[in-house]
Formats: C-alpha cells, sequence, structure tokens
C-alpha cells in the first residue's frame, strides 16, 4: 500500500516528525463541554477521571527503537464541583500513581532547565527528570487546577491536564458550568 506525501521523502524520520505533529495537532485541541460524560442521576456525586495517552516509537533498520519524536498523556477529570473538590486529594494520589507507571516516565526532561541543555562534552543533553520532582509537579499543576473551581460558582467541573515529554510543558486546565 502506497500513501502519498507531497514531498518526496528519503527518509522515513521526516515521515514520522511530520505524521507525529499532525497527531499532536489533534490531541492537543481544547476541551469542549460536549467532551464531558453526562453521569446518570444515580452517580450524581461520582468523579470520572479518563486518560489518553499518545506514544510515538521509531525503529530504524529493524534494529533501534526509541520513544519519540514525542508522547503525551492527557486526564479528564468530570464531576459536580462539590463532588470534584472532596476528591481533590484522591484524584491526585491516582493521576500520579498512574502516571508513574508510565512506560515512558524515564524520557520526560526539562528542556528550559539550563543546567541540563549542554553537556561536559559539549553535546546536547536532556537527562530524564526525577520521580520526585515529576511527583510534585502533578501535584501541583493539579492542586492549582481544583483550587480554581473550589473559589468558582460552577456546577459541574472538568479538569484536562496535558503531561507531555517537556515538564516545563505540562498544564491542568479546569472549564466548568456556572450555576
Amino acid at each position: 500500500m502506497k500513501v502519498f506525501f507531497p514531498f518526496k521523502f528519503h527518509n522515513y524520520y521526516y515521515a514520522m516528525v511530520i505524521v507525529s505533529f499532525l497527531v499532536s495537532l489533534v490531541v492537543n485541541v481544547p476541551l469542549t463541554f460536549s467532551e464531558s460524560p453526562n453521569l446518570p442521576a444515580s452517580t450524581q456525586n461520582a468523579v470520572q477521571i479518563t486518560k489518553s495517552s499518545t506514544n510515538s516509537y521509531g525503529i530504524i533498520d529493524g534494529h533501534t527503537a526509541f520513544v519519540g519524536p514525542f508522547f503525551d498523556t492527557t486526564y479528564i477529570i468530570t464531576g459536580s464541583n462539590i463532588s470534584i473538590n472532596k476528591s481533590k486529594d484522591l484524584a491526585i494520589s491516582i493521576i500520579r500513581d498512574d502516571f508513574i507507571q508510565s512506560p515512558t516516565i524515564g524520557y520526560i526532561v526539562d528542556k528550559n532547565d539550563s543546567q541540563n541543555s549542554i553537556s561536559s562534552n559539549g553535546t546536547n543533553s536532556h537527562p530524564s527528570v526525577s520521580l520526585d520532582v515529576i511527583n510534585e509537579t502533578i501535584s501541583q499543576k493539579l492542586s492549582n487546577a481544583f483550587n480554581s473551581t473550589s473559589k468558582a460558582n460552577y456546577s459541574d467541573v472538568t479538569i484536562k491536564c496535558v503531561f507531555d515529554m517537556n515538564i516545563s510543558n505540562w498544564k491542568c486546565n479546569a472549564y466548568g458550568f456556572l450555576k
């Protein structure tokens, strides 16, 4: 099966980068309220956490596999404002524990950390971020989103978190319906 590309690619890497970029555009589209699940009346006090992960793997000459050029994980937390805020600590713990189990956990870098940008031998090096920093960043981003919902007059809340391979890009945003 031939796939048509408008450019002639001499290396599959460029095709992978373009396809990965296009997929990332789709994955990072802002959440609309129609994406929030409608909970049945019997579960109005429930909080739902959903996860979506995107990984990209490349194999060169049938020998080397690597994660890249990107990966990300999106968590969406939905529920009533009251139930969301009652579940804050448990939700943060669930997401933190789940994310740490990811096979990509060792590939997370901080590209904005100037100490990690050039190694002693002059090569570009981005060592992975420690688990402590990952846990703290997840807790901080989620806590900020939860705190913003507790101050708002929302009836229903959706919190969307996107964690990609660069910890400096991580974000959690809260959306809600006003009472």
